[in-house]
C-alpha cells in the first residue's frame, strides 16, 4: 500500500511540476508594488498608492473597521489632513495618452497636466483643483494645506519675468 501511494504522489507532484512554465517580462509588466501608503492620525482610514512596472497607478482609500475601499484611477502621493477629515491626492493624464503625445513631439506647454483632488473621507465627495504645481499637507492640527497655483498662460504682449508661480493657504473645516 505505501508503494503504491508513493507511487501515485510521486506521479502527480511530477505531472504537476511539468506545468509549470518560466516567468518572462510579460509576466512583470502585470505586476503591481505598493509605492506610497499613509494612515490618517485617528487610525480610522488609509491610503495606498499601487502602481504598476508601467501605466497608470491608483490610490485605494481603505476603511481601516471594515475593510471597505474606494479606488481613485490614476492618483498619486496621497496624503491626510491632521485632524484625518481630508484626503489630498494629484491625479495624472492617462499614460497612454501622454505617451502618444511625446511620440508625436507635443509642445510641453500643450501637454496635459496633473490635479488635485480633495476627498471627503466621510461622505467621499471630491473636489478638484486644476493648475497646480504642488501642493503639502500640513501634519500639526486640523486640515491645513499650501498649494503652489501655476499662473495661467499669458498672452505674449504681457510678459512679466517674476511671475512663476503664487502659493495659497487653504484652511477646510466643515462640509
Amino acid at each position: 500500500m505505501r508503494k503504491l501511494l508513493f507511487t501515485l504522489f510521486a506521479i502527480s507532484s511530477f505531472y504537476s511540476w511539468a506545468q509549470l512554465r518560466a516567468l518572462d517580462h510579460s509576466d512583470y509588466d502585470g505586476w503591481n508594488r505598493i509605492s506610497t501608503y499613509t494612515l490618517a492620525n485617528d487610525g480610522k482610514y488609509m491610503a495606498v498608492q499601487t502602481s504598476p512596472q508601467e501605466g497608470d497607478s491608483h490610490v485605494d482609500l481603505i476603511k481601516t473597521r471594515n475593510g471597505r475601499s474606494t479606488r481613485y484611477e490614476r492618483a498619486s502621493g496621497p496624503s491626510f489632513t491632521a485632524d484625518g477629515k481630508w484626503l489630498f491626492f494629484t491625479v495624472s493624464p492617462a499614460y497612454a495618452e501622454v505617451r502618444r503625445l511625446k511620440l508625436k513631439d507635443t509642445p510641453k506647454d500643450e501637454m496635459p497636466e496633473d490635479h488635485l483632488v480633495r476627498v471627503n473621507v466621510r461622505s467621499g465627495k471630491t473636489d478638484t483643483i486644476f493648475n497646480v504645481s504642488s501642493f503639502d499637507v500640513h501634519q500639526n492640527q486640523g486640515a491645513y494645506i499650501s498649494i503652489f497655483l501655476e499662473d495661467e498662460k499669458e498672452v505674449e504682449e504681457e510678459e512679466d519675468a517674476d511671475s512663476t508661480s503664487t502659493t495659497t493657504d487653504y484652511f477646510w473645516d466643515g462640509e
